[in-house]
């Protein structure tokens, strides 16, 4: 089989895509969106994408003009930028092996068996089939990194909640500086102190109308007071004020 030669085109930009660029969780959804890298068989444009609804494809990936291999939608935009870089001689080698082809009905990719190696290694489909998928793909499974947001704060930050000497504003400091530590990192919305402060609030909060301040010092029961008042009844005031006079 003989192909016109497209060379590879990197158009993933770790430095202007966001920390968390593939992933998207839409407002009600249990799940995030699946996230891959693209690879563009007509102009070789490699690029990394979400799905913009769960279990659909467009009609360019469904006709393998345009090939998606998964990665974890919490993977960080250097990690991307860095997958891509380790794999575009594969990329490449696939573009040397595929064409796009007229089938009478609609243009699709054709490939020889070169290239459909490559693409089941790395984890891809051909006109939706991939027989012989590998199941790490482009990126391995036990390396996947772990995005903290809203939703999994509480259960990360876990026993630091409760320090006994330290104020709220140095806590967030403080953990604001494992930013990135055993592959951990802040959401864009939360990479800040602020925004760790707040999330740091909510989890107070939630607590204080859980009855559960067994483990809340005095100097964050008195933060809690003084800027969460809004949001606590008289019975939660009076449960803060309990563990301010022990």
């Amino acid at each position: 089989m003989s192909f016109e030669k497209v060379e590879l085109d990197i158009i993933f930009d770790a430095e202007t895509a966001g920390r968390f660029p593939v992933y998207c969780k839409y407002a009600h959804n249990c799940l995030v969106q699946k996230a891959y890298v693209t690879l563009d068989i007509r102009d070789g444009e490699c690029d990394a994408d979400y799905a913009t609804q769960h279990g659909s494809t467009s009609a360019d990936m469904f006709h393998s003009l345009v090939l998606t291999f998964n990665i974890n939608p919490e993977t960080t935009a250097d990690k991307i930028a860095a997958l891509i870089e380790e794999h575009k001689e594969e990329f490449q080698a696939i573009l040397d092996d595929s064409e796009q082809h007229w089938d009478g009905s609609n243009w699709i990719g054709k490939f020889g068996d070169n290239a459909r190696r490559i693409i089941n290694k790395l984890g891809g489909t051909v006109c939706g089939e991939n027989e012989d998928l590998e199941p790490d793909g482009l990126q391995p499974f036990g390396s996947e990194s772990a995005m903290i947001d809203d939703d999994y704060f509480c259960d990360w930050v876990n026993d630091a909640l409760y320090p006994q000497d330290q104020t709220p504003v140095d806590l967030a400091r403080e953990l604001l500086a494992l930013d990135g530590e055993n592959d951990c990192y802040f959401s864009d919305s939360m990479n800040s102190e602020d925004a760790i402060l707040s999330s740091l609030e909510e989890c107070w909060v939630r607590d204080v109308q859980n009855d559960d301040v067994s483990k809340m010092s005095v100097v964050i029961a008195k933060y809690v007071l003084a800027e969460c008042s809004d949001e606590l009844d008289d019975e939660d005031k009076a449960l803060l004020n309990d563990v301010i006079a022990e």
